[in-house]
């Protein structure tokens, strides 16, 4: 992860357009979603600014934002897909076992016993809570709960993952027998 990335934390993605006057569907990555009117001006991977005109709640992590540099649905449209940003010197203080997206991606993931197993490459959440999506043997989601992950050592660059989120119990492997060859 570079510097830049440290920099600025995700807080949101454009996920389409809203309205014909470019109005547009903002997932924002928060517990309270309706805070991110407080950052005037969100930036774009590539450095480009997205100024909030206005905003107003649409339903769960969801808003409806009107930005300054999207003035119909063809360039809201244009916008889907766009990650934004804010310095991570404008975001509040986390409180402890609270952490940002970008302090989860590229960390190593250990098993319990402390054999390297993975690295986070994304945090996705769906409506049914955040999960962790896991590489390199096969990209697997994994709840990001105490159970799962019970240790989190973002300075110290890895996470510690109960290995038996990976796979199935024994006891569920053993419900449904392979079909045997003919």
């Amino acid at each position: 992860m570079t510097k830049q990335d440290q920099d600025n934390i995700l807080i949101a993605k454009i996920v389409g357009p809203h309205s014909l006057s470019g109005s547009v569907r903002v997932l924002v990555y928060s517990d309270n979603p309706e805070q991110l009117q407080r950052y005037k001006v969100l930036k774009a991977s590539n450095g480009k600014a997205f100024t909030i005109k206005k905003a107003r709640h649409l339903k769960g992590d969801m808003l409806v934002v009107k930005f300054e540099e999207i003035s119909d649905r063809l360039e809201a449209e244009a916008a889907r897909g766009i990650d934004l940003y804010v310095p991570r010197s404008q975001m509040p203080e986390l409180e402890e076992d609270e952490f940002y997206i970008n302090d989860l991606v590229g960390l190593k993931v250990r098993s319990l016993s402390g054999e390297e197993i993975g690295v986070v490459k994304n945090v996705e959440n769906h409506g049914a809570g955040d999960f962790l999506t896991i590489d390199p043997f096969l990209t697997v989601a994994v709840p990001f709960t105490l159970a799962a992950v019970p240790e989190v050592h973002a300075r110290d660059g890895y996470i510690v993952l109960d290995e038996s989120f990976l796979t199935l119990s024994e006891s569920e492997s053993e419900s449904e027998p392979e079909p045997e060859p003919e």
